[in-house]
């Protein structure tokens, strides 16, 4: 007996990847794609990387910012996204996801040294990058820390954010928790070029290594 999609979806439940990609190939053939679905399915197959990379950070810590983040890329191309590392669009993004030339989900990765690097990065993905279009308007800042203590960082981090976009006499900044990573956020703001929303998710990507039990 042949295994139904049905099946293999249920069997994909304690692999979110899969089960990501198979959701994304269920809407594409319903015709049920829409910029959002994308997003989000691409969105959960980088937090479940995330949630990988984490469990083993002892193995990243000679590791440089271009190969952790290509490993986002490879990840999204085994389940069959087309993502590209590098890519030009406005500048050299870091992480560049395409459903070929209908949608674009953006991520810019920075190592944590500080708050100037990342918010160079962050102004990078909002207002050379992202066109601020319906079908590109959606990415994320990955942050990878290997210092401890996220969550104190973070929150100075989106303290920044707003307080950079208060100095400008922009509108202000919308931001809300979410659930995985730890101390990550949703932060939405008007997109400089077009006034639509611009949702940027900021991961905090834990990899700081110090046992106490040597």
């Amino acid at each position: 007996m042949m295994a139904t999609l049905r099946d293999i979806e249920i069997l994909s439940r304690g692999y979110p990847c899969m089960s990501s990609a198979l959701k994304w190939m269920k809407h594409v053939s319903l015709d049920t794609a829409t910029y959002d679905v994308f997003c989000e399915c691409v969105e959960e197959v980088v937090v479940d990387t995330i949630y990988q990379m984490a469990k083993n950070p002892k193995e990243c810590q000679e590791r440089t910012e271009d190969s952790l983040s290509l490993e986002f890329v490879k990840v999204l191309r085994a389940l069959g996204f087309g993502a590209e590392f590098d890519s030009k669009q406005g500048g050299h993004c870091d992480l560049l996801v395409n459903y070929g030339s209908k949608y674009t989900w953006i991520g810019e990765a920075k190592k944590y040294t500080g708050y100037t690097k990342l918010l160079k990065g962050y102004l990078q993905l909002t207002t050379r990058y992202s066109t601020g279009q319906p079908n590109d308007c959606r990415g994320a800042v990955l942050i990878y820390f290997f210092v401890p203590d996220t969550a104190q960082r973070m929150n100075e981090w989106l303290r920044l954010i707003c307080a950079h976009y208060a100095k400008n006499g922009r509108r202000p900044i919308k931001a809300a928790p979410l659930s995985m990573p730890a101390n990550s956020f949703l932060t939405e703001q008007p997109h400089k070029r077009t006034s639509l929303p611009h949702l940027v998710n900021h991961y905090a990507i834990p990899l700081h290594w110090d046992p106490e039990d040597k």
